[in-house]
């Protein structure tokens, strides 16, 4: 059966290629076919593989072989003239869902590649099919509004069909009609937002993981976690409007908060909720009071106060990564180590807005040189307290957050999480007077850590590795609090 699967595979990619080379233009029809077409053999895998061996053999074997597609510029028909990495991510989703979902229920890993395979595909040829399509702008990708309407209704079709045959097929419990329909309702909705966000062939990887995720949370939830998902995705829609509409976020950076606060409310409930809200609400009303205090003054890296899409990946996306690790294992360290990496995040954000608006100048924490303010790796001693408050405030709100439950954190506990954000802060700082790219102008001679500043002005790279930048250095800051954490863990008898 595996063979047969392969085959079809094969000849779909073959058909696509020869197409290409025979009737020529465009690439685009070949590529939107395999997308569509590599559907049908994905919907047939639960009848014909009883195991998640196979599949997950099968997926890994095309990861591999895209991969190299990609770089050696085969099948164009798959690959597309662009260089980018979505055929890949395509087998990587379907071996990640059949790993962590075939063996519970083969359907929770095949519906999130239907909807990927069909509605993906049919919201990219709805897009190209209105000669006056309505376009909006996401992530520097523009996407039509028509594709993202088609996208919803195939998404919602794709999950109730695919729902009901594997029920009628025994493949898994079958749910009450208006339960499937509102569970069908949520996953579309999820599944659209994701494909929103995305760019350069992503939403191939945000698609099936984003809607395997919930439709594997309101499966197992029962009525008050459909209410809890309904609530959230309500709840995230307005308050990512309220931000965008008080300039807390970029239109990107809107898009994926929705993403976050649907998964971490509808997911993890009010207990994991209260910490990350506590984070954005604080950090957000202090970059704009320390813009307003100085409107003249723009940040080294470029950007302003808003926060776009990159800085909300690289502050809560680790913290992300956890919650859905936490969704499939259980295991109540998981909030321990959530709370560790938002509080790396509050601390390097209040030292960043409290230094620069209190602070006195700056020293780079590797030698104590004073350094223009808002460069980073620059520490200042009001930024430093406050890095510590916020680290604890951080670590109080998800105290008492966990005290909902009737769960307790100690207090030793308490004190090393407060720590790591704190420690976590200096990792920032350390790797911004180091690693960071920093660029000079060479009209104002400014050193700055974007590539742009005066117009019309050339930036000449100075130090660093040309692709770290801020975002990049931040994230990498709150990985660190998951190794720091563990680390001081140890101390304690």
């Amino acid at each position: 059966m595996l063979f047969f699967l392969l085959l079809a595979v094969a000849a779909i990619l073959g058909t696509a290629e020869i197409s290409r080379r025979f009737v020529g233009g465009s690439t685009e029809f070949p590529r939107k076919f395999v997308h569509i077409a590599l559907g049908v053999p994905i919907f047939l895998a639960p009848f014909l593989l009883h195991r998640a061996l196979p599949a997950i053999m099968a997926s890994f074997f095309f990861a591999v072989f895209d991969l190299a597609a990609v770089k050696k510029g085969w099948l164009l028909a798959v690959v597309g003239e662009k260089n980018n990495y979505g055929p890949v991510f395509y087998p990587v989703s379907f071996l990640i869902l059949a790993a962590l979902a075939w063996e519970r229920h083969p359907a929770l890993a095949v519906v999130p590649m239907i909807i990927l395979a069909f509605a993906d595909g049919a919201a990219a040829v709805a897009g190209g099919f209105f000669r006056r399509s309505h376009d909006y702008v996401l992530l520097q990708e523009k996407k039509s509004w028509e594709g993202t309407a088609t996208m919803f209704v195939v998404s919602l079709l794709a999950v109730l069909i695919g729902l009901t045959v594997y029920g009628s097929a025994g493949k898994m419990a079958l749910p009450a009609f208006p339960k499937l329909i509102w569970i069908s309702l949520l996953t579309a909705l999820v599944a659209t937002a994701g494909e929103a966000i995305s760019r350069n062939g992503s939403d191939n990887l945000t698609v099936p993981l984003l809607s395997g995720a919930v439709l594997y949370f309101l499966l197992q939830s029962g009525f008050p976690g459909l209410r809890q998902m309904t609530i959230a995705v309500l709840a995230s829609g307005v308050i990512g409007w309220l931000s965008y509409r008080q300039q807390f976020l970029t239109a990107g950076g809107t898009g994926v908060m929705f993403i976050f606060g649907v998964l971490i409310f509808g997911i993890g409930g009010i207990v994991w909720s209260i910490p990350i809200v506590v984070f954005f609400l604080f950090s957000s009303l202090l970059s704009k009071l320390r813009e307003n205090k100085d409107s003249r003054e723009i940040s080294a890296e470029g950007k302003g106060s808003r926060r776009d899409e990159y800085q909300v990946l690289a502050n809560g996306g680790v913290a992300i990564f956890l919650l859905l690790i936490h969704l499939v294992l259980r295991y109540n360290m998981l909030f321990i180590l959530y709370l560790s990496t938002l509080a790396a995040a509050t601390a390097d954000t209040w030292a960043t807005e409290i230094g620069m608006w209190l602070g006195k100048e700056p020293r780079l924490i590797t030698s104590g040189k004073k350094v223009a303010r808002g460069i980073s790796g620059g520490v200042t001693l009001a930024g430093s307290l406050a890095a510590v408050m916020g680290s604890f405030l951080l670590v109080l709100s998800g105290v008492l957050g966990q005290s909902i439950t009737g769960a307790k954190i100690s207090g030793k506990v308490a004190i090393l999480l407060a720590l790591t954000g704190f420690l976590a802060s200096l990792v920032d700082s350390l790797l911004g007077a180091t690693v960071q790219a920093k660029f000079k102008c060479e009209l104002c001679g400014a050193l700055l850590e974007s590539p742009h500043h005066c117009p019309g002005g050339a930036m000449v790279f100075a130090s660093g590795i040309p692709w770290l930048n801020n975002d990049w250095v931040n994230f990498l800051a709150t990985i660190s609090a998951v190794v720091i954490f563990p680390g001081l863990l140890c101390f304690l008898p």
